[in-house]
């Protein structure tokens, strides 16, 4: 296994969602992946309750998401890479010019 495989990491409220192109975890029981969820918390400057009250989930699953994406961050931005390599193969993006 190399350092850009998903980690082998078990998690309470992560997991990998069966049938998505997304190799990264979503939040158990939801389409919401944690790096969006984490996302969503940074840039519209919520705190993780607030978060959790939003997408109505416990709070320990958005702190867990936020450690998961923290800890990953290099996996997160080769899957990121790889995700708009595909969607500009299947001609849904522009490469940049």
């Amino acid at each position: 296994m190399t350092e850009l495989d998903s980690p082998p990491a078990k998690y309470r409220y992560l997991a990998e969602r069966s049938g998505s192109g997304y190799r990264e975890l979503f939040v158990c029981g939801t389409s919401v992946r944690a790096q969006s969820l984490v996302s969503d918390m940074e840039n519209e400057g919520l705190s993780a309750q607030q978060i959790a009250e939003v997408y109505r989930i416990p709070l320990d699953a958005v702190l867990e998401a936020a450690a998961y994406v923290h800890q990953n961050e290099e996996f997160l931005a080769a899957e990121r890479c790889r995700s708009r390599q595909q969607a500009i193969s299947k001609g849904h993006l522009r490469a940049a010019p």
